[in-house]
């Protein structure tokens, strides 16, 4: 009895070890398993705010652009301007150089006469749009890796990097009648050079569109 006491004892013991080294087993696998769904997690977490860095970074661009719409032209208000085509020249995103040109459009469109008391500003705008137009501005230079400038390699904009190309350059398009139906209130002094030279540029892009040259030779004839 006392033998047979004394195995069911071991038994006992073992089956309890058993359980227990199953136990850890069962936890380390949970562990391990546990470690692997975090990284996935900060794996996705990492690559969402990789991918709305350029939204975010949009989202500013247009407060910026609201901000400068809700106030009379000033002094900061031109400063918000001086940093739209700051944002124009050396982004490396072509969405948020789209962004700020856009907001300058909207803007314009809304102070319109009153960018007269300023041409300084209103010339740092055209020549601006004119890099656009030009595929002078540091997003559209055609090495993706590194810019002819030295500068760091392009944002990627999550999108095909063509669309955001032509966005750009429309946007640019849209400008342009903004600008001169400013312009053309007054001669101001920049501009019949100004637009002479983009019309050159609209030649080689529009050479079907006699009609479109034909508004753009007139407009500028109005200058001389």
């Amino acid at each position: 009895e006392d033998t047979e006491s004394s195995n069911n004892g071991e038994n006992t013991s073992n089956g309890i070890n058993d359980q227990e080294v199953a136990k850890e087993v069962i936890d380390d696998d949970d562990e391990e398993n546990l470690e692997d769904s975090k990284a996935e997690e900060l794996l996705d977490e990492r690559m969402t705010i990789e991918n709305a860095h350029i939204e975010e970074k949009a989202a500013a661009i247009e407060a910026l652009g609201n901000l400068v719409e809700n106030c009379t032209i000033g002094s900061s208000t031109c400063r918000s301007y001086s940093d739209l085509c700051v944002i124009i020249n050396s982004s490396t995103s072509r969405s948020l150089a789209e962004v700020a040109l856009d907001a300058i459009k909207t803007v314009l469109e809304e102070v319109k006469m009153d960018m007269l008391k300023h041409v300084p500003l209103l010339e740092k705008i055209a020549h601006c749009t004119q890099k656009v137009l030009s595929y002078k501005t540091k997003c559209q230079q055609e090495n993706d890796d590194e810019n002819d400038d030295g500068g760091d390699a392009r944002e990627q904009d999550g999108q095909d990097d063509a669309e955001y190309d032509v966005m750009l350059i429309l946007t640019g398009d849209d400008l342009l009648p903004v600008l001169t139906s400013i312009a053309c209130t007054e001669k101001v002094a920049f501009f019949p050079a100004y637009l002479a030279s983009i019309i050159l540029k609209l030649q080689k892009r529009l050479a079907c569109g006699h009609w479109i040259l034909k508004r753009w030779k007139d407009l500028s004839d109005m200058f001389l």
